[in-house]
């Protein structure tokens, strides 16, 4: 499909990309999710939170990854499960955000534009994509 190997892929392996240059540190981390941090935060550098870091920059490394192969792959069915999973994930980030009362409008953004990917990516075969095609004509 069009717009998800051509569009949607490559812009969410950048947000995924950018977001482990963002996740570099805890302050780094807070201006991405427009989040304040206290100056007399006492987790701020321990292990733990490191740890939290690390685990987010190695998710979003694969996430990047994840959608650099989407856009190299042939296979329908490996992008609509990757949209898929883009969208839960985006969706629960919302969710979760929302809860906390942080900002939610972003996340809630990017989950919109991956469930339009979705979407679209169900009801139509696609102008580049041969494999959707092949697939209705072997039915």
């Amino acid at each position: 499909m069009g717009l998800l190997k051509h569009v949607l892929f490559p812009a969410f392996a950048l947000v995924h990309g950018m977001s482990v240059m963002a996740c570099m540190t805890l302050d780094g981390w807070a201006e991405m999710v427009n989040l304040e941090l206290e100056n007399g935060d006492a987790d701020r550098e321990s292990k733990r939170q490191l740890h939290m870091l690390g685990t987010l920059r190695a998710f979003n490394a694969a996430m990047c990854i994840l959608f650099v192969l989407g856009v190299m792959s042939e296979s329908s069915h490996y992008r609509s499960v990757l949209i898929l999973a883009e969208t839960v994930m985006f969706g629960l980030v919302t969710i979760d955000a929302y809860l906390l009362g942080l900002d939610f409008l972003v996340p809630a953004g990017i989950a919109a534009v991956a469930l339009t990917g979705c979407v679209v990516h169900s009801k139509e075969p696609g102008i580049f994509t041969s494999d959707k095609e092949k697939s209705k004509k072997e039915s």
